[in-house]
């Protein structure tokens, strides 16, 4: 059975009234999410390189117009002496430093909305709470199925079911 739903205008964070789902998905797309599928093991996997990734951008969003990044250069002609010389100009390209701010803000949005479509399927969609504490220490805080294996105390192996019973 498939939920079907389009999706609104926000990116992958879309309430699904069927399933009542967060469905990761673009705007648009059908849900197509199953009665247990809803967030990919690959999507899951990828958390904790989308957190880096919002924090490398912010970073760079900070530092943005220091240096040469966002220097421009164009040639003008001068006719001061009653012909055209070609001359160089050197200077802040304001156009190119408001299109790397747009385009930063927009990225940390999406990697944003899917780091909490991600944080909110595992947090409301997974019902045992022990699964949900191996989702989240595995692939939110990214420790080892042996670390969560001694943690809660169990065998690394039924780690590994548990995170492979869901997670496909």
């Amino acid at each position: 059975m498939m939920c079907g739903e389009r999706g609104y205008d926000k990116v992958y964070n879309t309430k699904c009234a069927e399933w009542g789902c967060w469905c990761y998905r673009q705007s648009g797309s059908r849900c197509g999410r199953s009665e247990v599928e809803q967030v990919t093991r690959k999507q899951l996997e990828s958390y904790r390189s989308m957190k880096q990734e919002i924090s490398e951008i912010q970073y760079a969003l900070t530092h943005l117009g220091e240096g040469d990044s966002v220097l421009g250069s164009s040639v003008i002609n001068d006719y001061r002496r009653g012909y055209p010389v070609p001359q160089a100009v050197v200077g802040v390209d304001w156009e190119r430093l408001e299109w790397q701010k747009k385009h930063y803000e927009k990225r940390i949005y999406v990697l944003q909305e899917q780091c909490d479509a991600i944080e909110r399927y595992v947090e409301e969609d997974i019902a045992d709470s022990l699964t949900r504490r191996i989702f989240r220490m595995y692939f939110l805080e990214g420790r080892t199925q042996k670390e969560i294996g001694k943690f809660i105390h169990m065998d690394r192996s039924t780690v590994s079911r548990k995170l492979n019973a869901l997670a496909q």
